[in-house]
């Protein structure tokens, strides 16, 4: 039985590779062999082989072209997370690989971009604004900074054709 086969056995995946030297060091699969297994293991569907064949690789020893490949590969069978720590790798490990480094931005955990920047309030003086003239707005929005009034209209379209840019404000509906 070949190294192969026996791996392929203890991983319950189907034998599909051949047997051959460069893939093997002193009888243990080289890289390119437990990524035809991962392959194999993904195609079939087969999760407890693929972390199985996944425990096999010597990531420390894996090239530009196997880490796109992982890439690839951990993608088309829905690995996203895994996608995103093979390309982090691979680019820390290959830092020149142009691909790589496009992988580890486009899979690199989302960022929130807040739309406004922030304004430091004092939302306490609003609130105390509010109480104390919102009857005079019935009906209204206001914008308000601070405590301060700034403008009312019926909307706050109409509020932001006013004061242009509303993201300075606190903006609110007086009931």
């Amino acid at each position: 039985m070949s190294t192969t086969t026996a791996l392929a056995d203890t991983l319950s995946i189907p034998a599909s590779l051949p047997d051959t030297a460069a893939q093997y060091t002193n009888g243990v699969p080289g890289n390119a062999a437990v990524i035809g297994l991962l392959e194999a293991a993904a195609e079939a569907g087969d999760n407890a082989a693929f972390a199985g064949a996944l425990s096999c690789l010597d990531e420390a020893a894996l090239t530009a072209a196997e880490f796109v490949q992982l890439i690839r590969l951990a993608l088309a069978s829905d690995r996203g997370l895994l996608a995103r720590r093979f390309a982090n790798q691979g680019a820390a490990a290959h830092p020149q690989h142009d691909e790589l480094a496009r992988f580890a931005v486009a899979l690199a955990p989302p960022k929130y971009v807040s739309p406004q920047p922030y304004v430091n309030q004092n939302w306490q003086a609003n609130r105390v604004w509010l109480k104390q003239h919102g009857s005079q707005y019935r009906g209204q929005w206001v914008a308000l900074r601070d405590g301060q009034f700034f403008a009312a209209a019926p909307t706050p379209k109409q509020l932001a054709e006013v004061l242009g840019d509303l993201r300075q404000f606190f903006i609110a509906p007086v009931n």
